[in-house]
């Protein structure tokens, strides 16, 4: 079910002729729709009347039978909202100024693709006619929310995926300043998010509202990896700078295992979400042991067939900033060890003590900030 939340604007209700003639044309319209089973609104609304032949019982005929909409029709419907608190209650505010139009979906669409081009269909039938200036409308129901959440979650996607990806190469080109360290971790990394929506697609297992989070997580912890990978290629080529092949090797073959073991014990952590009563945890518990595996033969093939090619970075000398502030900050734990373990242990106390007054929310509508137009109907209703 889809509704057609409906307002009017100044010193106008939703009875007037322009706004009644507007939702019986568009109510029409929509109804011709072959997914939409009917439709509902002030305009379809029909009465009790006496038949033409004497004694013939009292049927319910339509108040509006055609366009233009009359003032006797609109008249008509007023006294029969006035007489009927049911109607007056379903359909229109008491100030006359909101109401609803229903659209009542045929139940066979269950699909989120079917359910958002039909939805799409409905706000072009709605555009096709011209909404007077002191009426204004929006959608609002679950096929409408769902259909805007996936429009939302694609919007998400185009924007923070490639602000993550400029972000990382700029992170890698100032700490390795060399293509190795820039192009393979964010090429091992893209490799592997394609190959895991590749799967997703062919399996047939949609992004979700929680998996949405999944391509960034594949992408941290992939760069994350490159790093250690980079790093040991750093150290392998520190002694022999001009034996790049051979360093590869020794790198590869020593890193090929311990990001083996990073990245499975990451996957046995998300495996647990399939044991989960809900079936969105179980989809990203899916998607994410497919997608670490997948992750981890790109960078694997890539590293191992390319990282030879590039001259490796140079170690950082004592003297630089960074290798020079984390010595410092090594210094000083070691040197006071016995106090940063207090610390350390009312760090933990502190976050048990915080862990067991969070609270679980289940709400949906978190989705949007309070500003959206869809928030914003939803408090209207």
């Amino acid at each position: 079910m889809v509704l057609v939340v409906l307002e009017a604007q100044e010193d106008s209700t939703l009875l007037d002729t322009e706004h009644l003639n507007w939702m019986y044309k568009a109510g029409n319209a929509i109804a011709d729709h072959p997914k939409i089973d009917n439709v509902f609104s002030l305009a379809t609304i029909k009465v009790p009347r006496a038949g033409l032949v004497p004694f013939m019982p009292m049927m319910p005929m339509p108040v509006i039978t055609g366009t233009p909409v009359s003032q006797k029709e609109a008249e008509s419907l007023q006294e029969a909202i006035a007489r009927s608190g049911k109607l007056s209650k379903q359909w229109i505010s008491q100030d006359r100024k909101m109401g609803l139009m229903v659209l009542n979906l045929n139940p066979e669409i269950q699909q989120i693709e079917k359910l958002a081009a039909l939805v799409n269909d409905i706000k072009s039938k709605l555009l096709e006619h011209k909404l007077p200036p002191t009426l204004t409308y929006s959608l609002a129901g679950l096929p409408a929310i769902r259909s805007d959440v996936v429009g939302s979650l694609k919007n998400d996607q185009m924007t923070i995926i490639p602000c993550a990806g400029i972000l990382f190469l700029v992170l890698l080109a100032v700490i390795f300043r060399k293509p190795v360290g820039i192009i393979l971790p964010i090429a091992a990394v893209g490799v592997g998010i394609l190959w895991s929506m590749a799967v997703y697609v062919l399996t047939d297992q949609p992004i979700t509202v929680i998996s949405n989070a999944l391509p960034i997580l594949l992408m941290i912890i992939g760069i994350s990896n490159g790093v250690h990978i980079v790093g040991r290629y750093m150290e392998e080529t520190g002694g022999q700078p001009g034996a790049n092949a051979a360093a590869a090797k020794r790198t590869v073959h020593h890193m090929i295992l311990a990001c083996g073991l990073t990245i499975l014990t990451t996957a046995i952590g998300f495996a647990s979400l399939i044991a989960a009563r809900s079936k969105l945890l179980t989809s990203m518990g899916w998607q994410s042991v497919s997608g670490l595996a997948l992750l981890y033969l790109a960078m694997v093939m890539l590293f191992s067939l390319y990282l030879g090619r590039f001259q490796a970075p140079p170690l950082p000398t004592p003297q630089a900033p960074v290798a020079g502030l984390v010595r410092a900050i090594g210094i000083i734990v070691v040197k006071h060890r016995y106090i940063w373990f207090v610390l350390a242990l009312g760090a933990i106390a502190g976050g048990v003590w915080s862990g067991s007054t969070v609270k679980i929310n289940s709400g949906f509508m978190e989705t949007y900030t309070e500003d959206h137009p869809m928030m914003q109907t939803f408090n209207t209703i």
